[in-house]
Order: structure tokens, then C-alpha cells, then sequence
């Protein structure tokens, strides 16, 4: 995501941010489809609560509960504590390995 301060909305982004921005979603988005066997990605800006610019990216299942809709609007089910600390370890094997990264960036 660029670092843009004030910017709320993609539009606002210049058309080289856009771009930049399109490729790091599309790598990031390929990546944990790849890691966590996805069945589809789905990627969202809603910024509603929290107005500067970001995105979600959130690995589906066909067999997730709220599938085929989306994952808001209904409780969410926190993951333990061991799963998600093997989720972040295995996530960050994932990124750690590769050095064709369309960014800037650092762990």
C-alpha cells in the first residue's frame, strides 16, 4: 500500500500509486492462495471504521461458514492461539522465501 498520508479512497491515489498498488494486491493475493490452498480470495476496501486507506485480504473456502457470502456482518470466530501463531509462522515462511516481490519492503 502506498504511504499516503490523508488518502481514504483508491481514486485519490496518483495513477502510479494505482498501478503499484494493483501489482503488491495481486502478488499478496497470489501468495496466500498459493500458501493456504484457497479456494478464492477475496480482497475489499471498506474504510468505514477506519477512514486512511487499506485493504483486506481474506482467503476463502468453499466450506468456510459464511460462504458463498461475505465475511461481515456475522460474528466472527476468533482462532486460537496456537492456530494463529501457526498461521503467522507459515505466512511468514511464505513472503521470507521470495525476492521477486513487486515492492519495497522489509520483515
Amino acid at each position: 500500500m502506498p504511504r499516503v498520508s490523508g488518502i481514504k479512497e483508491l481514486y485519490e491515489l496518483s495513477e502510479a500509486d494505482q498501478t503499484q498498488f494493483l501489482r503488491e494486491s495481486s502478488w499478496l493475493s497470489s501468495q496466500l492462495a498459493k500458501t493456504f490452498q484457497a479456494d478464492k480470495m477475496n480482497v475489499a476496501a471498506l474504510g468505514n471504521q477506519v477512514p486512511q486507506l487499506h485493504f483486506h485480504h481474506i482467503v476463502r473456502y468453499q466450506n468456510d461458514m459464511q460462504w458463498p457470502n461475505p465475511v461481515w456482518g456475522v460474528p466472527a470466530i476468533p482462532y486460537t492461539k496456537e492456530v494463529l501463531a501457526q498461521m503467522q509462522q507459515t505466512l511468514m515462511m511464505a513472503l521470507r522465501g521470495h525476492h521477486q516481490m513487486p515492492f519495497d519492503w522489509q520483515m
